[in-house]
């Protein structure tokens, strides 16, 4: 089961509700389905790339496999590093100013910067928003 919760501050939610015509609270309330149904997935794609949750390892090799050059591989697999042993927030804010290009170079392997724990006998597992597209018995 996956639950997500969306937390927004009162100016995102204004910026909401205009750009989707809501005139009042209730409607605003009657239309959150439709609102959370564009922010949820743009929201993961930014926190988490489009690709699968490999293992450390795979996703290293995935890397030097790759057809990018040697300063990219390095810049991507430092990248990784820092995600396996702290988190994604902090390598965000150490390649702020690359941080579009490196989940952009994920996405396009295919691969998530966050990997699965070495002992665990999950080898990949997909997207969260995989999950919500294909299977999730209340999406449209």
């Amino acid at each position: 089961m996956i639950r997500i919760e969306l937390c927004v501050k009162r100016p995102k939610v204004r910026y909401d509700a205009k750009a989707n015509g809501c005139e009042d609270t209730r409607l605003q309330l009657e239309m959150a389905s439709e609102i959370a149904s564009k922010n949820i997935p743009r929201y993961l794609e930014s926190a988490y790339g489009k690709g699968k949750f490999v293992k450390y390892e795979k996703a290293k090799r995935l890397i030097q496999k790759s057809g990018y050059i040697k300063k990219t591989k390095v810049m991507l697999l430092d990248f990784l590093q820092m995600v396996s042993l702290q988190d994604l927030e902090k390598a965000k804010k150490r390649y702020e100013k690359d941080f579009k290009a490196c989940m952009k170079r994920f996405n396009e392997l295919g691969i998530s910067p966050i990997t699965i724990e070495k002992g665990s006998k999950v080898k990949e597992m997909e997207n969260p928003l995989y999950y919500i597209e294909h299977r999730n018995k209340n999406y449209n």
